[in-house]
């Protein structure tokens, strides 16, 4: 994993966490046995002193309902760009925007990621940048050398 992180940053891209025991991340799901607001006021309760809460939505009532949870973060999963829009656009409208980090995730490609610039998120994940790179072809011949005893 740390040799994907370092070609990540070699070709321009921050990561922002190394996995995920950098942070509290909230899964649909876990959301989909227990409430949001459960869910983020127990991993309040666990979070170290300055980790942030996560929660993964994939739509305006997912957002929303994280949001006034207290959620310091959203993860938008698998949402167009025009879904994802809608989703930043009612957390503007609502007054729940503004200090909450956005992050966009699922089926982004290197290819599709433009399309996702003016969503506004502050953060796009490709994992495909890691999980779906291919491999370096290379070889390396060994070959016998023949050693000389030391002079005397």
């Amino acid at each position: 994993r740390d040799l994907e992180k370092a070609a990540v940053v070699h070709g321009g891209g921050r990561p922002h966490r190394r996995d995920l025991a950098d942070g509290l991340l909230i899964k649909t799901t876990h959301t989909a046995f227990v409430p949001v607001a459960t869910a983020v006021a127990r991993a309040r309760r666990v979070a170290r002193p300055g980790e942030s809460v996560e929660v993964e939505v994939g739509s305006v009532a997912d957002a929303l309902a994280a949001a006034r949870a207290g959620a310091d973060a959203l993860l938008i999963d698998n949402a167009s760009p025009a879904a994802a829009r809608a989703i930043v656009r009612t957390l503007e409208a609502a007054g729940l925007r503004r200090g909450r980090w956005i992050e966009l995730s699922g089926g982004i490609v290197p290819e599709t990621v433009a399309r996702y610039r003016r969503v506004g998120a502050d953060a796009v994940s490709l994992g495909a940048l890691t999980h779906s790179a291919r491999a370096l072809p290379f070889h390396l011949v060994i070959e016998p050398v023949r050693l000389r005893p030391p002079a005397r």
